[in-house]
């Protein structure tokens, strides 16, 4: 509707005879700065998707990808794009150290303002000016030549920053039975056995092992790394049950954000 209406009041500023006039009026000035700020208002809004996939790829490098959705949510990348100030509970819900960095970048020098759109379209999507409207679209090189105005990568990397699989390698391996007092990766076989669920070995002997011990300083590694992402989470939980004006969406998206830093911290080094 914003594109039709902008390429009537074109249209009409166009055929006016004022316009062909060589005398400049009040009339047509007015005119044709109502036309101008049509434009710029139109051509930011499809521009915010731009603004969206640059921040996003800045996220991933930071391994905080999955935070978009809410900071897009409570305004943050419109704030960022205007070059306003971001409201200090922006980051209210965040694992520490997410909002401790997002806090240093969307500051008045921080990275996140350093960030410009991306101009030029994705693979496959090429720009192409309509005359009758004065601004830029972008079409699909296929040959239904899909066309819209929106920057159209937003759509396309939406699925990024989605829960990784978390592999389990006891799927396919016979287990055991759990015994009060050993360790969680410690079980019992029907014959009596201990098999070890860290490295799907098994017998006194390989408990004993300097494999089993490598997998033991990496399973206390995840252990440790753990209990610092429970403390922060027992905190922020604290805070988020006070609050009361949070949304399903907002209590959605944390979760999101949550899950990913117990991922990363389990399953990257």
């Amino acid at each position: 509707p914003a594109v039709a209406a902008l390429k009537d009041l074109r249209l009409t500023v166009i055929s006016s005879s004022l316009y062909s006039s060589d005398t400049r009026s009040d009339i047509l000035d007015h005119a044709l700065k109502a036309l101008r700020q049509a434009e710029a208002a139109i051509e930011q809004f499809c521009s915010q998707p731009a603004f969206h996939v640059v921040v996003q790829s800045w996220l991933e490098e930071k391994r905080l990808e999955s935070c978009l959705p809410l900071l897009s949510h409570r305004g943050v990348l419109t704030a960022i794009a205007k070059g306003e100030a971001v409201k200090a509970d922006a980051a209210h819900g965040l694992p520490t150290h997410f909002s401790e960095t997002l806090s240093e970048a969307w500051h008045s020098e921080g990275a996140l303002r350093l960030l410009r759109p991306r101009r030029s379209p994705p693979d496959d999507w090429e720009l192409v000016f309509s005359r009758s409207v004065g601004l830029f679209y972008y079409c699909h090189k296929t040959i239904d030549g899909r066309a819209q105005w929106p920057y159209p990568a937003l759509a396309e990397n939406e699925t990024k920053g989605s829960l990784a699989k978390v592999p389990n390698i006891l799927d396919e391996w016979t287990r055991g039975k759990p015994v009060a007092g050993n360790a969680l990766y410690a079980e019992i076989a029907s014959k009596g056995e201990p098999i070890c669920l860290l490295c799907k070995g098994q017998g006194l002997e390989h408990f004993a092992s300097a494999g089993h011990s490598e997998n033991i300083a990496i399973w206390s590694s995840i252990q440790s790394r753990l209990s610092e992402v429970e403390h922060g989470l027992n905190v922020q939980l604290t805070l988020v049950t006070s609050a009361s004006s949070l949304t399903s969406f907002e209590m959605a998206a944390l979760t999101k954000a949550w899950l990913h830093e117990i991922q990363h911290t389990t399953l990257e080094p």
